[in-house]
């Protein structure tokens, strides 16, 4: 049985009850926040527009940017990420603080061109409370950002969006997982079907945030990936993809290896429906 953390079971509460996305993350945000929208251009390659979701205190709400203009792929069935951990290796015990600091994981670049290459939509949940936290600031997560899409796009892989939450862990913000405020964000901006979407994470915060959201999971081994399976009582070899059944949680349907193999996983039962 899944591990109950704070606010997982609150969390569950409010998303079941939300069968239409725009109107559960109304429920989850008290007001649909205003979007300000600035579009940013390079003088030789066009950068995405950035969006930022703005919010008082008291709604705690996600910022959603990197927005492509023009994506050829219709939302529907997406796939979704957390960063740390799943595309980029998570450094222990500090944040990425800078570009130097980032680095793809091996096969990360290979999963979004795969993506791309089925026409499938794809975006970023990350919590990154080190910017509530006051460890690293805003514009610098931006840069991050900025860098990690344009990499992607160079490798000819496809990011729609990346929605993080900023705010500490203490916060008590709506967004930061293990709650599902970031996937309500973005199936409400971008019109995803979460309940016919994957979400792939390395923690058990991810899977409840997924769950909760009413994606479909997949447990990655990279970054945190053996410890949370340890947590969930997944004793199966994180090599390829292995389907779990019954599944230790709802929604969760199975371990990969990797990104690259769980995109694959996706990308398969994706085309079974």
């Amino acid at each position: 049985m899944l591990p109950s953390l704070a606010s997982g079971d609150q969390a569950g509460r409010e998303s079941s009850a939300e069968t239409h996305h725009q109107r559960g993350w109304e429920s989850l945000s008290g007001t649909l926040p205003r979007f300000h929208n600035r579009a940013r251009r390079d003088s030789l390659n066009p950068r995405p527009f950035d969006m930022t979701m703005r919010s008082t205190a008291a709604e705690a709400s996600p910022s959603i940017s990197h927005v492509v203009p023009g994506s050829p792929y219709p939302a529907g069935a997406s796939v979704l990420f957390d960063r740390d951990g799943v595309v980029n290796f998570q450094r222990t015990g500090r944040y990425v603080h800078s570009w130097p600091d980032f680095e793809f994981l091996p096969r990360a670049l290979d999963a979004f061109r795969a993506l791309a290459h089925a026409g499938v939509s794809t975006y970023v949940a990350t919590n990154q409370g080190g910017v509530g936290r006051g460890h690293l600031t805003a514009g610098a997560l931006a840069d991050v950002h900025d860098r990690m899409a344009e990499a992607i796009r160079d490798a000819g892989g496809r990011l729609d969006a990346i929605a993080h939450c900023p705010h500490a862990p203490d916060d008590g913000c709506r967004c930061r997982k293990p709650r599902p405020g970031m996937l309500f964000g973005l199936a409400s901006r971008f019109g995803i079907d979460l309940s016919a979407s994957f979400f792939i994470g390395d923690n058990v915060t991810d899977l409840e945030a997924g769950v909760a959201a009413g994606c479909r999971t997949i447990l990655v081994g990279t970054g945190e990936g053996v410890r949370s399976a340890g947590r969930l009582g997944i004793n199966e070899p994180f090599t390829g993809f292995t389907g779990l059944e019954p599944p230790p949680i709802g929604g969760l349907v199975g371990v990969a290896g990797d990104i690259l193999d769980a995109v694959h996983a996706a990308i398969a039962r994706r085309a079974a429906g």
